[in-house]
């Protein structure tokens, strides 16, 4: 399968944003830092996002210039302020990187074998029918690769799933060098189950102490 494969250190331009926009007159713009899917245009242009409280904002401007596939919605992190335009709230985005977003996949996916290599959950709640995930992941300068394994994804005869996810992270032989931060959002609608009814979510990580670390979530699928 095709794992994605990320450069960790993209996430320190969304950590220095807020020291970076620092103004003349010594305030911030109020900005919010948040989990939301991107939808771009047929240029690749980011046209709207969507929070996790279902709220689709038109984009105004994108400072970015993230070019991305057309047409496609796209799981970021972003950096935004609420402008009012003709009456309408868009969107500014200052700063934004890709979650790690892909679909869980069963381990015989992975025909090289999984790697546990360490990380340590910062924060990780649940979104809109995504499971929100900030790693702190000790790296220096090479491209960690994470991915999502499915261990066990059981329909329950009361309609519910029961599924078990583990994380995949390949630090490539990175040195332990610094603490930097990893987004990554698994998408849950997959397991929405019989009529909606959603189930139990495990995810689990190796730590740095080299134990198995679970978290669990009672999944109910938001339209």
């Amino acid at each position: 399968m095709r794992i994605r494969v990320w450069h960790i250190t993209v996430s320190l331009a969304i950590v220095a944003l807020i020291s970076s926009c620092k103004g003349s007159n010594d305030t911030y713009p109020s900005v919010q830092l948040e989990f939301v899917t991107g939808q771009a245009t047929g240029k690749g242009q980011l046209n709207t996002i969507t929070t996790d409280k279902n709220k689709t904002y038109l984009v105004s401007k994108d400072r970015t210039n993230t070019v991305y596939e057309a047409n496609k919605s796209v799981r970021i992190v972003a950096n935004y302020a609420i402008e009012v335009v003709n009456g309408d709230s868009t969107a500014d985005i200052y700063a934004s990187t890709r979650a790690i977003a892909t679909i869980p996949q069963t381990p015989d996916k992975f025909v090289n074998g999984i790697k546990n290599d360490p990380a340590e959950v910062l924060s990780i709640w649940q979104g809109r029918n995504y499971l929100n995930i900030v790693l702190n992941v000790l790296s220096q300068s090479q491209a960690h690769t994470f991915a999502f394994v499915e261990q066990s994804a059981t329909l329950e005869s009361d309609g519910r799933y029961h599924v078990s996810i583990l994380l995949y992270h390949d630090s490539n032989n990175d040195l332990k060098a610094y603490t930097k931060r990893a987004y990554l959002s698994i998408p849950l609608i997959q397991y929405a189950g019989t009529n909606q009814k959603g189930g139990i979510i495990t995810f689990s990580l190796y730590t740095n102490d080299g134990t198995l670390k679970s978290y669990v979530f009672d999944y109910t699928p938001q339209k």
